[in-house]
């Protein structure tokens, strides 16, 4: 009898582990459905423009002009929405750069779910999802710091994630890169001029150091 409970009880825990697992699933699922309601950064070409004008500036004038330049959250929302657009491999929507401050830049942007889907274990079940829910947009939300990186005589500005969400759903931060096809992930490291030696986030503005 004492045995015949024990395995109830066995079956009972593993039925509840089961229960929750599948739960989990589900609210995960339905969590990057869900819309974060994250507000989009607007640019223009006016941005762009000025953004690009300011790096240039800095690769001109080099060590002889030191001191600091900021690009604000327009200006850094056009040169990422630029370099994703050139990448040409992903279809991103509403792009957007925010800058918090606390050393904090944050880059949300819509894809579709299939394609979200495609480079992660859950790619066979995607087949069995309504085609409606494929081509809904989901939202993807990566946090990072950004640094300065040398190589050799190059130097580029990588920016090291540390938090990533999906709808509403927060996910390891090494997901990204299952899920991003690498040129989509240059945008994780972009070259700098090489008299850049410092990259911050304040709030509202990114801050580039040269000549120090």
């Amino acid at each position: 009898m004492r045995l015949g409970c024990s395995g109830c009880l066995a079956l009972l825990g593993s039925v509840v582990v089961v229960t929750i697992l599948i739960g989990g699933a589900l609210w995960a699922a339905m969590g990057i459905l869900e819309d974060p309601a994250l507000g989009v950064v607007s640019t223009s070409q006016a941005d762009w423009v000025s953004a690009r004008k300011k790096l240039q500036d800095i690769a001109r004038t080099g060590d002889a002009q030191p001191g600091s330049t900021y690009l604000t959250e327009r200006e850094a929302t056009a040169l990422v929405s630029r370099e994703l657009a050139e990448a040409g491999e992903l279809p991103f929507s509403a792009v957007s750069v925010r800058l918090p401050g606390n050393g904090l830049l944050e880059v949300s942007g819509r894809l579709p779910l299939r394609v979200v889907l495609t480079e992660t274990p859950l790619a066979r079940g995607a087949a069995w999802l309504p085609a409606s829910w494929l081509e809904r947009s989901v939202w993807m939300r990566l946090r990072a710091h950004p640094r300065v990186e040398r190589r050799g005589d190059r130097r580029y500005v990588r920016f090291d994630v540390d938090a990533f969400t999906l709808g509403r759903t927060w996910l390891p931060a090494f997901v990204p890169r299952l899920i991003l096809d690498p040129s989509t992930l240059r945008f994780l490291s972009m070259p700098i001029p090489s008299s850049v030696d410092d990259v911050t986030a304040e709030s509202g503005r990114l801050v580039i150091r040269s000549g120090d």
